[in-house]
């Protein structure tokens, strides 16, 4: 008998020992699959939880047939949050061998992992009759809904047929189709883009009005990201495509006094067509997709890419967009286990280890920051439904692609777990506290350098967390003191809220929650002395009530406060002590983080 989920996983947090236990649940939750039980899928479907209107691939849940159609069609939830807030994208209309069973236990308000052994999934999508706690493997969450899916243009289109939400990233479609697929020069491994029947082209004017409308809500944005199906049209090829970006991005940049965080995903344009996208826009940084490494295997599983531009000249743009937006501004990735499906495949899986190492490497050394997918077969793709490579791949994949940026300085600003979620590897950078360090922090005006303070001083809390020796100065208040009142939040739970997350009090937290280390905490009181509180980090939330409670705390005192993440902690123990120890401001992140809606932008 093999192992169950719940082992491997142990296994591996036995063998990488200095990798994430959280970064290596989200790469098994997306190699095993997932299902929802009725419990889960039910709970979903209300206000705060359902996500989109529509369906991705126009694919059914498992079971439903044409005689439901009268039937009210369950929505899409968004992407499922792990306890650190690692994002982990599930679709859910695939169909998995053996997935977990994500449920709901309606008593502890809570959402579930479990074994699918604890209860058979049927036909239908449900668990058998089991408890939601049975063979639990922790509790998740899910990306709460965003108010903007509440929003319609002007001209009628609803706002989630446009954009896409992440924890904390916002994707907008500006083409919704692929003309590779039109040639039958798709991406070997694709599955977008083969709907038909709507305009392919998004009006300007409709992105813009999604970008206003998305930031009514607070914090809930930390960067734009813009993509679309690729166009080859004009002369040369790409020119109609790179002119629509342009528009558009401009478009949305009326929004913002300057620049904003804005990725552009496309194809590798010539240095001076992306000089002229970026004098004439917000856009921050770029990502020209690579894939796969390799001209012979470039060529095997991304066609129209090789047509239309080819191997060397793709590899030679995307080190050129350095010298236009700097290192560490460019990003690629390749697409892990692709290059081992199909004819003519990679032989092995270390040969494909060797070499998308080989590749990374070689971007990591031109400034460019290449990270690695996980590739889950799909089967309306050409290479169709076939095994996936085996899970330690995956593993050992995402920590040398970490490995190779960490040794060059390269962090993922944009691609990190609160604005992406598709990189295990980026989400390794959390504790890379020497590399952040290692970065000289950039320009910014004394405004941006106030919105990350936080209170130093007699009064404020303070954080002892491992990785540093010192106490840390924090924002801290009790969940009954912010008004969170909901299930799995008791109100003796002490929330940290962090300005910048990568920093000393950032990095700690996180190592902390990782692997089980307490915290100790120092709460000053009224009649002198301070109380000692010794704390299990429970949680990481960067949306949903508990952190837009702790960011309208900050708000209510300075406008232009941030908070990029709030750190909910379980007190194991407390004891009055004398007093508090001298405590340090928190380190400051290489580029300070803005959520899209401070006034500083605007």
């Amino acid at each position: 008998m093999g192992e169950t989920k719940t082992q491997e996983w142990r296994r591996l947090c036995a063998e990488y020992p200095d990798m994430s236990p959280f970064v290596l649940l989200k790469i098994s939750m997306v190699w095993h699959g997932a299902r929802l039980s009725a419990a889960a899928l039910a709970r979903l479907q209300a206000p705060d939880y359902r996500f989109a209107s529509d369906e991705p691939f126009e694919i059914a849940f498992t079971g439903r047939t044409e005689a439901d159609d009268e039937a009210p069609r369950p929505v899409m939830p968004g992407g499922v949050l792990l306890r650190d807030a690692t994002y982990v994208y599930i679709n859910w209309g695939e169909t998995y061998d053996d997935p977990y069973v994500i449920d709901y236990d309606p008593a502890a308000g809570e959402f579930t992992l479990r074994e699918p052994a604890c209860g058979t999934i049927a036909a239908d999508g449900d668990a058998a009759p089991a408890d939601a706690r049975e063979g639990l493997v922790d509790v998740i969450g899910f990306t709460p809904r965003p108010a903007l899916y509440d929003f319609m243009t002007s001209a009628g289109t609803p706002a989630d047929a446009l954009a896409d939400a992440r924890a904390q990233k916002l994707i907008l479609t500006a083409y919704r189709r692929c003309e590779f697929w039109r040639e039958g020069r798709q991406c070997r491994f694709c599955a977008l883009f083969t709907r038909r029947g709507v305009d392919p082209e998004v009006p300007c004017a409709e992105i813009a009005e999604v970008v206003r409308a998305a930031l009514a809500e607070p914090g809930r944005y930390s960067q734009l990201y813009v993509s679309g199906g690729s166009d080859m049209g004009g002369e040369p090829a790409f020119s109609r495509e790179q002119d629509r970006y342009g528009r558009v991005l401009a478009a949305m940049g009326e929004t913002f006094s300057g620049r904003f965080a804005c990725q552009l995903m496309a194809p590798a344009y010539d240095a001076d067509a992306l000089a002229r996208i970026v004098g004439q826009t917000g856009v921050t940084s770029y990502s020209p997709n690579l894939e796969v490494w390799g001209a012979e295997q470039f060529g095997r599983l991304c066609p129209g890419k090789q047509a239309h531009v080819g191997y060397d000249e793709w590899l030679r743009r995307t080190a050129d967009a350095v010298g236009v937006l700097g290192r560490g501004n460019v990003y690629t990735q390749l697409v892990g286990g692709a290059e081992l499906a199909g004819e003519d495949a990679v032989p092995s899986v270390d040969d494909a280890l060797a070499r998308n190492v080989e590749a990374c490497e070689w971007f990591a050394e031109r400034g460019v920051t290449c990270l690695s997918v996980i590739w889950r077969p799909h089967r309306r793709s050409v290479l169709g439904w076939v095994p996936m490579p085996p899970i330690d791949y995956y593993v050992r994949l995402a920590r040398e692609f970490h490995a190779v940026r960490a040794r060059h300085g390269l962090v993922a600003f944009e691609d990190d777990y609160k604005a992406c979620g598709n990189h295990p590897d980026s989400d390794l950078e959390r504790c890379d506290l020497p590399v952040w360090q290692g970065l000289a922090r950039q320009d910014v005006s004394p405004e941006v350098d106030e919105a990350g303070a936080l209170p130093l001083g007699e009064r404020s809390g303070r954080v002892h967390v491992p990785l540093v020796s010192h106490a840390i100065a924090a924002a801290v208040a009790s969940a009954g003191e912010l008004g969170v009142g909901m299930p799995g939040v008791a109100p003796d739970t002490l929330v940290v809220s962090v300005a910048e997350d990568r920093s000393d009090l950032g990095a700690g937290l996180a190592h902390a929650l990782w692997f089980g280390e307490p915290v100790e905490l120092w709460l000053p009181r009224e009649e002198g002395g301070a109380e000692r509180v010794t704390c299990r980090v429970w949680r990481c939330d960067i949306a949903g009530p508990v952190f837009s409670a702790a960011l309208a705390r900050a708000r209510s005192v300075r406008p232009t406060a941030e908070v990029a993440s709030v750190w909910e902690l379980r007190p194991l123990s407390r004891e009055l002590v004398s007093s508090a120890p001298d405590a340090c401001a928190p380190s400051r992140a290489p580029r300070p983080e803005l959520h899209l809606d401070n006034p500083l932008l605007h």
